[in-house]
């Protein structure tokens, strides 16, 4: 299970979250395009893998985001 979407951040205006349960991590891209671009990619293998999936899967806690 993970959840994606783009930074809630003005400073950082083509960057991606990406949570999970074990890792959760923020990716910088070029261009606002390449970030959606992805955003898209990831969200449509999720949904594949879930449909695909014959475990039932379970919501968990994310991991946070830790910054320096």
């Amino acid at each position: 299970y993970l959840e994606t979407k783009p930074y809630p951040d003005e400073e950082h205006p083509c960057s991606l979250v990406i949570y999970s349960p074990k890792k959760s991590f923020v990716i910088d891209f070029d261009t606002n395009q390449e970030r959606d671009e992805w955003l898209q990619a990831i969200q449509t293998a999720a949904r594949n893998a879930k449909e695909n999936c014959d475990e039932k899967i379970e919501l968990k806690r994310m991991a946070p985001i830790w910054y320096s």
